[in-house]
């Protein structure tokens, strides 16, 4: 009998994530690192996964409860009746690239929906998940988790070119851990799927291989943020790093949008009090007119008075802020309020002013290059021969 573990699994060995001139096509992501848990309950969609024991192959059947744990280092997989298999490694995979796998990580947390195949190790006293993934696919989860549904198509081809070449420029963040990206925030989110969206596969499938990079031609640093307020950062704004792609830009297209404006309230006592741990000079008066009558008509980097900065990154962060494009104005007396604009870091490619671009006929090209600078947008066999030709 032809053992289909043995076949998959050589594929798993002696298939490289990367290899050098050709097109990644899967990815190793890390499940769960921001929650580790003991156990998983699994549930197979639609079709088979499987399982080798020995020499031969368990079949998880579709719709049937599973539960995998780590029982002292060693990887047992159950029914609600029956102890099925241990091992030190459990992988689980299946023929069909479209099969989809409900995972949990008990019965009361919120269930997700993958695809691709699965290796499951301990780690301590907790289980490691890593989620072997076709990268188109692992490309429209992260736009499901990121932007959501119901976008045109043009948007979602550029959140796919900037999703992927942001995976690629990233594939050994996490190589010490065994796998390239994990499914958290700075990764990426990655939450699997609830109901795999046409348009979100296509739009992969349509921009298959397109990348972005610089005149270096290297990957570039491709961020983006959920509203930029109508004018995005400088890289430098944020992260003091100065590259030439990650220019500040008008974006007019944001303005309407649904995080383009926010307001909070602050006592004027707990704002001078901020002040003072910063060690701006408080008992000057000319210091406490300027920072309470802040006023930003265009993107800054620092609140200054009376020879004090501080970075607004540092302010946005320990007041919680939606970003740092605020300004502020007495209320009344006792009462501050900073009026802002944007939702996010405002670097890079602006999500809500993509999103109305596209509704307004612009193609997934000229939308990045409205928000990054100096660009060139290709597939990766045109890059490798001009990376030759260099």
């Amino acid at each position: 009998m032809f053992n289909y573990f043995r076949f998959f699994w050589l594929i798993f060995l002696y298939t490289p994530c990367f290899l050098q001139g050709q097109y990644i096509d899967t990815l190793n992501i890390g499940l769960f690192r921001n929650n580790l848990s003991p156990q998983l309950l699994v549930t197979p969609l639609k079709n088979n996964y499987f399982v080798s024991k020995d020499s031969a192959t368990i079949f998880l059947e579709a719709n049937q409860h599973y539960k995998i744990a780590n029982v002292s280092g060693q990887i047992e997989l159950s029914t609600l009746h029956q102890k099925i298999i241990v091992k030190d490694t459990l992988i689980l995979y299946t023929l069909d690239t479209l099969s989809e796998l409900k995972i949990r990580q008990n019965a009361q947390a919120k269930e997700r929906i993958y695809r691709g195949y699965f290796i499951i190790t301990a780690e301590g006293e907790y289980l490691k998940i890593i989620n072997r993934i076709n990268i188109e696919q692992y490309i429209a989860c992260v736009m499901e988790s990121e932007a959501g549904y119901g976008h045109h198509i043009e948007y979602y081809k550029a959140q796919s070119v900037i999703s992927r070449t942001y995976a690629l420029h990233n594939l050994r963040k996490h190589e010490s851990e065994g796998f390239n990206l994990c499914d958290q925030v700075h990764c990426q989110a990655y939450k699997g799927s609830k109901k795999f969206e046409p348009n979100l596969m296509l739009a992969a499938e349509q921009t298959t291989g397109i990348v972005i990079v610089d005149d270096s031609l290297k990957f570039i640093t491709a961020t983006y943020h959920s509203n930029c307020g109508g004018q995005t950062a400088s890289s430098e704004q944020v992260w003091n790093k100065a590259l030439p792609y990650l220019r500040s830009v008008k974006d007019p297209f944001c303005s309407s949008q649904p995080n383009a404006f926010w307001k909070r309230e602050i006592s004027k006592n707990e704002w001078i009090n901020y002040l003072a741990k910063n060690k701006f000079p408080i008992h000057d008066s000319l210091c406490i007119s300027n920072c309470t009558t802040f006023t930003q008509n265009y993107r800054n980097t620092y609140l200054s008075s009376c020879n004090r900065s501080l970075h607004l990154r540092t302010i946005r962060e320990s007041l919680n802020l939606k970003s740092t494009y605020f300004s502020i104005e007495p209320l009344n007396d006792n009462t501050l309020v900073l009026k802002g604009r944007g939702f996010g870091h405002g670097v890079g490619l602006c999500q809500e002013g993509a999103m109305k671009m596209a509704v307004l006929g612009y193609d997934y090209k000229a939308i990045l290059k409205h928000y990054f600078t100096g660009i060139y947008v290709l597939d990766i066999q045109s890059l490798n021969r001009l990376a030759e030709e260099k």
